[in-house]
């Protein structure tokens, strides 16, 4: 089987199968988005950022959960200081985060002061200021 996705690697997993009646576990399954926030917070951003893309070509545009895959993809590349990239995700959460107003994992505050943030490492101080006062409002 081939992959689109250069730098696909295989994760050793163990899979403990469970009984019916172990429902707790049923309930708390993990998804591919969280899958990839894990490892994010393991600093294995270049993985992260391969699930988030993966996502990415199987959730519509509708999707309620495009906003928040975004803002994952803006925290991946901010952790990379790929400064360009980090602004590009991040505005393309807040775009669809306000058509949709969907997302409940999105704060509104947080994301204009990471995009403040942003253009403060990019110098662009009128645009940071611009952010952050959208921020506090």
């Amino acid at each position: 089987m081939s992959s689109k996705y250069a730098g696909d690697i295989s994760l050793p997993t163990r899979i403990n199968l469970c009984c019916d009646n172990q429902h707790d576990l049923k309930y708390n399954e993990i998804d591919l988005r969280a899958f990839g926030d894990v490892l994010q917070r393991m600093g294995k951003f270049e993985l992260a950022e391969t699930i988030y893309h993966r996502l990415l070509d199987k959730v519509s545009s509708s999707d309620s959960s495009l906003a928040r895959l975004y803002h994952s993809l803006g925290n991946t590349n901010k952790e990379k200081k790929n400064y360009d990239s980090r602004l590009k995700w991040y505005q393309n959460s807040l775009e669809v985060f306000l058509q949709t107003h969907t997302s409940a994992f999105i704060n509104l505050e947080n994301l204009y002061g990471s995009m403040g943030e942003g253009y403060s490492y990019k110098k662009n101080i009128h645009q940071s200021l611009d952010c952050y006062e959208k921020a506090i409002k």
